[in-house]
């Protein structure tokens, strides 16, 4: 019989990497009993009636998903008495248990807190009671879910051997990749939204930078893909800078972006190796 995989959720404090919170859009759902809601951002706009629970997450890559207790969670969940956790529990429509991975970075144990140290706390760190505190009960968590076979998956939230609550995932593998284009020309202010498909081609000049992002045909979720120009001697990566001081120079490069150096015609092929898809943008460098 296959283990079930599961990660523990709540009554332990989890230092996950946090979502950046800096999509176009926040895709969510309620559990069946109402006690949790689980969402995920998107950089696509999808329809404001979006939900987890009608649309499809994309298969192959490694997505986010925050989890937070709702009022009624809380009170059922009572004391934190008892770990929560998530628990792969069945696939469906063709999904498999074995395609299902989650990952985390570390889970530390909840301190035990004594009723002095519990009253001390509350006159003395009355400040502090922010982030960390909501965290040390019942905040935000994170999970990283990674599903490689399409289908529907249930999974369970879990105290002990009891089920507390459980939800459905759909997942689905994109059919074709679509791109969101954005230039800045040189000395303009800002980036412009480019609109074009494989069969056409943008017209941009020399020194024009340009950035993109990748989507499996609204799907709900991220998808990492490489880049490959035509011409690579007339186009160079920027980086962009984030902070500098006496010790060095703090850079992103979280998104693709690169700069057209001299006149000629490039074409940039994308590719998600994973899902076997790949898409073609076409410029004009003048």
């Amino acid at each position: 019989m296959k283990s079930l995989t599961s990660i523990p959720l709540f009554g332990v404090v989890l230092n996950l990497f946090l979502a950046s919170g800096c999509g176009v859009q926040t895709v969510s759902t309620l559990s069946e009993n109402g006690y949790l809601s689980i969402a995920i951002d998107s950089d696509h706009y999808l329809t404001d009636q979006a939900t987890l629970a009608n649309r499809a997450v994309v298969t192959g890559h490694a997505q986010v998903f925050s989890i937070v207790l709702t009022a009624a969670g809380e009170d059922e969940a009572g004391d934190n008495s008892g770990a929560i956790t998530i628990v792969t529990a069945a696939a469906e429509d063709g999904g498999s248990l074995d395609a299902v991975t989650m990952e985390q970075d570390s889970i530390d144990p909840l301190p035990e807190t004594s009723e002095e140290e519990e009253a001390d706390s509350t006159t003395t760190n009355a400040t502090e009671d922010s982030e960390e505190g909501e965290d040390e009960e019942f905040g935000t968590r994170y999970l990283t879910i990674t599903v490689t076979t399409p289908g529907t998956y249930r999974f369970e939230a879990r105290r002990g051997t009891e089920v507390f609550d459980s939800f459905n995932l759909k997942f689905d593998a994109p059919d074709a990749l679509e791109s969101v284009v954005y230039t800045l020309a040189p000395n303009a202010a800002d980036f412009t939204k480019l609109t074009f498909d494989s069969a056409s081609s943008a017209t941009v000049a020399a020194g024009t930078q340009v950035s993109w992002i990748k989507s499996g045909t609204r799907l709900i979720g991220e998808i990492k893909t490489t880049e490959a120009f035509s011409d690579t001697a007339n186009v160079v990566p920027v980086r962009a800078v984030d902070h500098i001081n006496e010790n060095g120079v703090v850079t992103l490069t979280n998104e693709p972006s690169y700069v057209f150096l001299a006149a000629g015609s490039q074409t940039l092929t994308v590719t998600d190796s994973v899902n076997n898809l790949s898409g073609v943008l076409n410029f004009v460098v003048q």
